[in-house]
């Protein structure tokens, strides 16, 4: 009998030979193993992520899978995969695992396998996000969201919620982005998390914005703002008296909107944040004060 153990992430990881058949296949994935560990120790991640890989490989095309050892490999060449930031294939390896620990009955398997799922389901629908496909960003928030579920792990919850929700308000469904935005809202209040409370209020003002009711999106963004003040946090302060500018600009309210913007312009010159030019603000705020002066 050959036993190679790993301990990692709390889980006892047992490789073992002992089967009615000792095939080709298990000296294979045997063989692959104990390298993919020596590189492991030699902290080449990703190589020995690629070994893992080849050792599950080779363990599914024996005549008998062995299958706690399959979990092993898949579960691994995942993991492996994750920390070298290949998350497309750290998914499909996961996924494997996850099956197999769904077949074996092992609950401590595969409540692993799902906490590392939601963490990898989470980066891929980021990164869907940041380049627009959001169909697929949705899919894997959801994805991470179900996993998360599984194991109560409820801190990731108001995250997901609100990216969920930016998935919806990106792709014009306003009101499914509002429901997932309004759960994210209730768990960042209920855990006093003011910066989160203040980001999700912004994007329910910005769904609102967008399904036309200013009144309520310059609200929300004022409730946003007051989040903002409790962290003292001026830069975002600013961000969002020039969004309520432009909203006030946009129904009309022109002295409100100049009210706003040089409210904004005067924190930005004051702690001297130029993210946003500051030449830009003031010819707007000159824009519309001669809009004001054509009316009187």
């Amino acid at each position: 009998m050959k036993r190679s153990i790993l301990i990692l992430l709390g889980l006892l990881f047992v490789h073992i030979t002992c089967t009615p058949v000792y095939s080709q296949g298990h000296a294979q994935a045997d063989i692959y193993w104990d390298k993919a560990q020596k590189l492991q120790k030699e902290g080449k991640i990703f190589t020995a992520a690629e070994m893992y890989a080849k050792s599950a490989e080779a363990e599914k095309k024996s005549s008998w899978p062995r299958i706690i050892d399959l979990f092993s490999e898949l579960y691994l060449a995942g993991h492996f995969y994750a920390l070298a930031g290949k998350y497309e294939i750290s998914y499909k390896y996961l996924s494997e695992a996850h099956e197999t620990a769904v077949k074996a009955g092992d609950q401590e398997k595969i409540s692993a396998v799902c906490n590392r799922l939601g963490f990898v389901a989470e980066e891929l629908g980021m990164a869907n996000l940041r380049i627009g496909k959001y169909g697929s960003a949705l899919l894997f928030f959801k994805t991470s969201l179900e996993n998360y579920n599984e194991l109560e792990k409820k801190e990731r919850f108001a995250d997901l919620l609100n990216s969920i929700g930016m998935c919806y308000l990106q792709t014009g469904l306003l009101k499914k982005a509002v429901k997932y935005f309004d759960e994210a809202l209730l768990i960042a209040m209920g855990k006093g998390d003011s910066a989160k409370t203040a980001l999700v209020l912004g994007n329910i003002s910005m769904a609102y914005y967008d399904m036309k009711d200013y009144e309520k999106a310059i609200l929300l963004k004022e409730e946003a703002i007051t989040a903002l003040k409790k962290l003292d946090d001026k830069n975002g302060i600013a961000k969002g008296l020039l969004t309520i500018g432009c909203f006030y600009e946009e129904v009309g309210e022109n002295k409100k909107a100049v009210e706003s913007l040089e409210n904004a312009l005067a924190i930005r010159e004051k702690i001297g944040v130029t993210t946003h030019n500051i030449a830009d603000i003031r010819k707007r705020i000159e824009k519309i004060k001669k809009e004001l002066g054509k009316n009187r």
